[in-house]
């Protein structure tokens, strides 16, 4: 069914047996908002999860509203850039939502809550972070609010079956490694599937999350403002801040542990986001060993493994590379590194590791490149 706001804008409805109402965002993120007299909630999506997920009778006070590309960093962003962002300026129209307004309660508000449901994965939580960081910019009398405006959707990052016995789910993968240690002797007997994102999930274990929404909710609490000063330093402009954030964090204990029903922002910030932070680094810089980073190192390490010598269409190394090195991100941004990878023109490459054969930088490209490791190596 499709219901109407008061500007004539229309969504869908989804109900969901919350009070009030609430609005959703997914795809690497998923927002639902809570409803204040009226029971309508508005689910914000990024393509990734599946609306067939929800049932009849889940459509009743929430609405769907997909969200592509990345949410703006308005820390780092114009007054005309904010303006011109066609998201916040559908947030404002669906929430009823005004720029530099104090906000004492919802009461002025179409939906009175947001819930952010993303991947469990690093590029999950900056999507949250994002969510998070805009409305603490834009409109933070709202994150103060004694009851949680924003509420995070937890789903499952590893779920592991057995034949014989009653299938388990984990959100992070410390509870994952945890048990894998704790059951040493019979972990091989389970089979193990990772969610790279929203979408991998099915349409039973969508229903499922529904019906179970009290044990997949966590709520952001502010608790004061160092909360405020920790997204700051997340998403603005001090580099020897945001330096010192990081170096800061425990590497000992680099990954997350079970999620309670509550989490204040600054420890969201501290414990979660910089992980993504942290694993981004990591991406982007070249060792000092090989001068690789890891994505080009799993390229080059699949190439060896499966003894790449003659010239094999750029589709299917990519999925090679998929299917041999854990590669969690999409085929086409294995088969943009394997492009790069084999570029030979003046200042791309010291050495191009892998031979050039085709053209590239045409549509083209990426269905008929071929590759095979360059001679010299």
């Amino acid at each position: 069914t499709m219901a109407g706001n008061t500007e004539g804008e229309k969504f869908y409805r989804i109900n969901w047996k919350m009070p009030g109402k609430a609005l959703a965002v997914w795809s690497l993120s998923l927002v639902f908002v809570e409803v204040v007299e009226r029971v309508i909630g508005l689910l914000i999506l990024f393509c990734s999860f599946q609306m067939s997920g929800l049932t009849s009778d889940m459509r009743d006070f929430y609405g769907v509203y997909p969200i592509t590309g990345k949410v703006l960093n308005v820390r780092k962003a114009s007054p005309a850039q904010i303006n011109r962002n066609k998201f916040i300026q559908d947030l404002k129209k669906i929430l009823k939502l005004e720029l530099q307004k104090e906000y004492t309660d919802i009461s002025s508000l179409r939906y009175g809550r947001v819930i952010l449901m993303t991947d469990q994965d690093d590029d999950g939580t900056r999507m949250s972070g994002l969510l998070i960081n805009l409305f603490s910019f834009l409109w933070p009398s709202l994150l103060k609010l004694p009851s949680s405006f924003l509420i995070d959707f937890v789903t499952p990052l590893t779920k592991i079956t057995h034949e014989t016995k009653e299938a388990k789910t984990f959100s992070s993968l410390r509870e994952f490694k945890e048990w894998k240690e704790k059951d040493k002797a019979h972990a091989t007997e389970w089979s193990v599937k990772f969610y790279k994102g929203l979408g991998s999930s099915t349409v039973e274990e969508g229903i499922l999350y529904f019906n179970q929404i009290d044990i997949h909710v966590r709520e952001f609490v502010w608790e004061g403002d160092a909360d405020g000063e920790a997204i700051n330093i997340a998403f603005g402009g001090d580099l020897e801040k945001r330096k010192e954030w990081i170096q800061n964090y425990n590497q000992v204990d680099s990954l997350p542990g079970p999620r309670g029903n509550k989490i204040t922002y600054k420890e969201f910030v501290n414990n979660e986001l910089v992980l993504f932070t942290i694993a981004n680094l990591q991406k982007s810089i070249p060792t000092m060993f090989d001068g690789l980073k890891s994505g080009e190192r799993k390229i080059h390490f699949t190439a060896f493994k499966i003894d790449l010598t003659e010239l094999t269409p750029l589709d299917e190394f990519s999925s090679l590379v998929s299917q041999h090195s854990a590669y969690h991100h999409s085929r086409k941004c294995i088969s943009n590194v394997i492009i790069r990878m084999a570029q030979d023109f003046i200042g791309r490459n010291n050495v191009n590791l892998f031979e050039p054969s085709g053209q590239f930088g045409t549509s083209a490209s990426v269905r008929i490149v071929c590759q095979r490791p360059s001679g010299p190596l």
